[in-house]
């Protein structure tokens, strides 16, 4: 459950993203990816149900896009 309101949180910011951040915001957008990330790496880990470790998978490469895309906005729109 917590690992849902988590990823309902980020996909929010990440529509926000749509409309423009600031540098800030994309920085604080960054390093909340890297939380999740480093989560579902945990997560990833400690499962031995196939299933769950498919979706953990799943959600780790929807993370990971997203992370990458702040990134590039961050070395693009903010040097």
């Amino acid at each position: 459950m917590k690992a849902l309101i988590a990823l309902a949180l980020v996909f929010a910011v990440s529509t926000s993203h749509a409309y423009g951040l600031s540098c800030g915001q994309l920085v604080d957008y960054k390093s909340n990816l890297a939380k999740e990330l480093n989560w579902l790496r945990e997560k990833m880990r400690e499962t031995r149900n196939s299933d769950t470790l498919e979706l953990y998978m799943g959600q780790y490469e929807e993370l990971y896009a997203k992370y990458q895309n702040a990134e590039k906005a961050i070395n693009s729109d903010c040097k």
